[in-house]
């Protein structure tokens, strides 16, 4: 849709930084399944979310669960 709509207007989608929302809800391989499908898409920029409950410490679940 933003290929089309650039194309639309004469501008180059490189211009745009694509972002998405994931979602931490505990399943590493829900997340990991989540990083591939935007990384397929294209996307540039991945915003995770994890739920309020969850200590600071999630950060290091999360990095881990993408990195590998």
């Amino acid at each position: 849709m933003l290929h089309d709509s650039c194309a639309a207007i004469g501008r180059d989608p490189a211009e745009i930084t694509c972002s998405m929302l994931a979602r931490y809800e505990g399943d590493d391989d829900a997340l990991r399944a989540d990083v591939a499908a935007m990384e397929s898409a294209g996307v540039d920029l991945m915003i995770c979310r994890s739920p309020k409950s969850e200590p600071p410490a999630v950060i290091e679940r999360v990095a881990d669960a993408i990195s590998g």
